[in-house]
């Protein structure tokens, strides 16, 4: 179930404490790309027709390798080489289709509004995420955030990637702040269940998950975008109380 959530019933750890709302920290994961990939590659005509013929080579090189009796017919010898061959396929495949979703990617409603104020406000921020350090790399400049972002945390480069918590412990450590100032924005259900597993609240993205499913990993709440209002009523919301903690 989605339930809008009003002021008063913002978790607390949302809100500063006192003398603190310098410290608030947004720990953040921007635009995914899984949904934009499956819809490129079902309009791409010649990216199916890659797919295929590269399936059609595949196969036709492993007709050609037993013709030749490289090695013999054994089940085990046609995993090891599908396995490895499939492997590349795949990877190429895949490299290519990041590369041409990066050409069309374009930032969610509001991003843009919420980048600014997190940078008027001094805020540190992170990505967090555990698609390849290429991939992630190409798609945060794409969206124009390369210098926006003080970190990037990979989940390939820490003990376990998401769902396990330790890439967010892992860019709390590198900012130098602590969870009970920091705020999560997730689309998956591994990434919400990581963020609220390292003790953070998390803001739920429905870009790519139905709102049922993303729930069920105990978000905060739930956005369409960045733009959403009951996100600005938040912040509006830490505005008020940071003010008031000054005067």
């Amino acid at each position: 179930m989605l339930m809008e959530l009003s002021v008063t019933l913002i978790p607390s750890t949302l809100s500063p404490s006192n003398n603190s709302s310098n410290r608030l920290v947004l720990t953040m994961v921007y635009q995914s790309t899984r949904s934009s990939l499956l819809r490129t590659l079902v309009a791409n005509t010649t990216l199916r027709l890659l797919l295929l013929s590269s399936l059609m080579m595949l196969l036709e090189g492993y007709s050609s390798v037993r013709k030749k009796k490289l090695f013999t017919a054994s089940k085990s010898s046609f995993s090891v080489f599908l396995l490895y061959h499939f492997t590349k396929l795949v990877s190429f495949f895949l490299s290519l289709l990041i590369r041409l979703v990066a050409e069309k990617i374009k930032p969610l409603d509001g991003l843009i509004k919420l980048t600014k104020w997190i940078e008027e406000r001094g805020l540190k921020r992170a990505a967090v995420t555990n698609a390849p350090k290429e991939n992630a790399e190409l798609m945060i400049s794409k969206l124009g955030l390369t210098d926006f972002f003080q970190a990037v945390i990979l989940g390939s480069e820490c003990e376990y990637p998401k769902p396990h918590p330790g890439p967010y412990l892992k860019a709390l450590e590198v900012l130098n702040v602590s969870k009970d100032h920091t705020l999560v924005f997730e689309d998956s259900v591994s990434g919400i269940k990581a963020g609220v597993a390292a003790g953070m609240p998390v803001v739920g993205l429905t870009t790519c998950n139905p709102a049922s499913m993303l729930m069920q990993a105990k978000p905060a709440f739930l956005i369409e975008n960045y733009a959403d209002p009951k996100l600005w009523a938040v912040l509006d919301e830490l505005d008020n109380k940071g003010s008031s903690q000054k005067s």
